[in-house]
């Protein structure tokens, strides 16, 4: 695929996009898209049928101050077709900072949606404040699938179930007296429709994170001393077992397995001299074995084997003025 830049007038630029094979014969005709830059690269679907190509421009309000919209073009690949119309959105295609990150639209796994997410902005003299606008599009047709979701803050993460049949967008805020609100939407991508929303607000930031099958999400909270972790059925929203408390801070160091039946969780204490190490079944809520206590700050997270039967975990410690790993390997029981 070759994407560039033609002017349109004095004063705007527009896209081309073209599709080629291998051989360097062009598939169709180029698809032109006026007033519009594609300043991320493409993303295509598992199997190569559809590809996606996202494009924005940026304008200015009558104060003078940078308005952003993002449009969503979708290629069949066998003939070089635009699928559908261009799916026009508010918003910067990435994340929206000092340093500003071009995020192009996503496939799920099965490659029959496309999952786009932008930054809104509102912008007054002093403030800035940011916003996450998501919507889904059935990647066949190429219409929007269900509603345009809108949420307060900037995007933390976004991930799909294994399946892409759910996909969960975490986004955060963080006000003047430096509270944190997270906010986090289940999306079912079958729909295009928010499935399960949660809020959270505290003095430290609140990690969500989904299991690979979809069934399971994982939320973990810090005062300062311990991590809080409870978890939520991805349906209900209910709580499956007990809330387990752990002595340090996870942050986003944890782990589902495979099948989403474990996750282990990692927390640090805030001197970085001790690591510790929880597993949890994911199916009862409950902890499995006792808490490993290992010394140092784990240099990642520790990681669980494909059969879910063994973790690799390792830390880095100060040790008369050097610097020591470890590693260990444990055995789940």
């Amino acid at each position: 695929m070759v994407t560039d830049y033609e002017l349109n007038s004095d004063t705007t630029f527009g896209s081309r996009v073209a599709l080629y094979t291998v051989g360097g014969s062009q598939i169709g005709t180029t698809i032109v898209i006026p007033g519009l830059l594609a300043m991320v690269p493409a993303s295509f679907s598992s199997d190569g049928t559809r590809a996606a190509v996202t494009v924005f421009a940026v304008e200015t309000d009558d104060n003078d101050l940078p308005t952003y919209r993002t449009g969503l073009v979708l290629l069949n690949t066998s003939t070089g077709a635009q699928v559908g119309s261009t799916i026009l959105v508010s918003g910067f295609p990435g994340t929206l900072s000092e340093n500003a990150t071009f995020t192009g639209a996503s496939f799920n796994s099965s490659g029959t949606r496309v999952l786009l997410t932008t930054s809104g902005a509102a912008f007054t003299e002093d403030v800035f404040e940011s916003d996450v606008v998501t919507i889904v599009v059935d990647a066949i047709t190429g219409v929007q699938v269900g509603d345009t979701i809108t949420a307060s803050g900037s995007q933390v993460e976004t991930r799909f179930s294994d399946d892409g049949t759910r996909v969960l967008v975490v986004t955060r805020m963080q006000d003047d007296s430096g509270m944190f609100t997270t906010h986090a939407s289940l999306i079912d991508t079958v729909t295009g429709t928010v499935s399960y929303e949660l809020d959270s607000s505290g003095t430290f930031p609140v990690g969500v994170h989904l299991s690979a099958d979809g069934a399971r999400l994982l939320v973990a909270e810090y005062d300062g001393e311990v991590t809080t972790v409870s978890l939520l059925n991805s349906i209900t929203g209910n709580q499956i077992g007990s809330t387990e408390t752990i002595a340090g801070i996870s942050g986003d160091r944890l782990q589902f397995s495979a099948d989403g039946n474990l996750v282990v969780v990692t927390t640090v204490e805030s001197d970085g001299d001790t690591a510790r190490l929880v597993v949890i079944d994911t199916v009862t809520g409950t902890q499995i074995g006792g808490t490993v206590i290992l010394a140092g700050t784990p240099t990642f997270a520790a990681r669980i084997s494909d059969d879910g039967a063994t973790i690799f975990a390792s830390t880095v410690e100060v040790v008369a003025g050097e610097a020591v790993s470890t590693a260990k390997v444990l055995k789940i029981t």
